[in-house]
């Protein structure tokens, strides 16, 4: 059976949607924070009644839980930025939609809530890194700092509250529906399949405009 050749135009195409693929293909942070997180939970079930021990590796926990988060938030943000510049490349592919449109586009909602998966991992992220900005009641002026005020909104519908310790244990529960913290790489894996859905959603538009 003969190869069916393929034009210089999409062979460029398909190279450049893996490269935008790319932004998220690095899982050892996520390995490392889970064997972290499960050797805190292992420590928490040795000591049940250890107050000082309870508390100390659950604020572990919080803590990386924040940065996983973050390492979503990075690959997110990679991924946008590639993204845009291919509109940049081809004039056929209208204006670069802005970050806040790419979160909200493939993929689901969480559970029970009107916030998308993606939007849902950004502003945990962005909660744990600004949060300490915030006055402490969350009583956020949207007219002053607009982000902060959205992020809390997103946090807050999915059971963050102000004051509290474990924001982020709530936001991992809501989003992955379990409280097995050590599987922390599934957070990275809804933002994996994101961008396999964007690069089909992409690869249909680059076809149906005849560039691939």
């Amino acid at each position: 059976m003969p190869k069916v050749k393929r034009s210089k135009s999409t062979w460029i195409w398909e190279t450049r949607l893996l490269l935008v693929k790319s932004a998220a293909d690095d899982e050892s942070l996520f390995q490392e924070l889970g064997r972290a997180i499960g050797a805190s939970v292992k420590r928490i079930k040795e000591t049940p009644d250890d107050e000082w021990v309870f508390g100390s590796e659950f604020e572990t926990i919080e803590g990386r839980l924040g940065m996983a988060f973050i390492g979503c938030q990075l690959d997110i943000t990679g991924t946008v930025s590639r993204y845009q510049k291919l509109h940049g490349l081809e004039p056929k592919l209208g204006p670069a939609p802005k970050r806040k449109d790419f979160i909200v586009r493939a993929n689901a909602l969480v559970s029970g809530t009107e916030v998308r998966a993606v939007a849902a991992i950004d502003g945990f992220a962005n909660c744990f890194k600004h949060e300490d900005e915030w006055p402490d009641d969350w009583n956020i002026d949207p007219e002053k700092n607009r982000l902060a005020y959205q992020t809390k909104q997103v946090v807050e519908a999915l059971g963050a509250q102000a004051e509290s310790a474990s924001n982020m244990r709530t936001g991992f529960e809501k989003i992955i529906g379990h409280r097995r913290y050590e599987r922390v790489s599934e957070l990275a894996a809804i933002i994996r399949k994101w961008i396999g859905d964007l690069n089909s959603q992409y690869e249909t538009e680059l076809k149906r405009k005849n560039l691939m």
